[in-house]
């Protein structure tokens, strides 16, 4: 038992570092996203505003 339990713990262990070596990447990449948007929400207004007063 102590064998078999040994190796359904490594086994677990190896999926979960491969999901969390996947789910690194992902999120980086998504908050870059969301970061660029509130860059670009912020200064979109800011461009269109010099625009006008031109």
């Amino acid at each position: 038992m102590r064998g078999a339990c040994e190796h359904l713990r490594e086994r677990l262990e190896t999926r979960i570092d491969a999901s969390v070596g996947l789910l690194e990447p992902t999120l980086t990449i998504l908050l870059a996203i969301a970061i660029g948007g509130i860059v670009l929400s912020i200064y979109t207004p800011m461009f269109h505003m010099f625009e006008v007063l031109e």
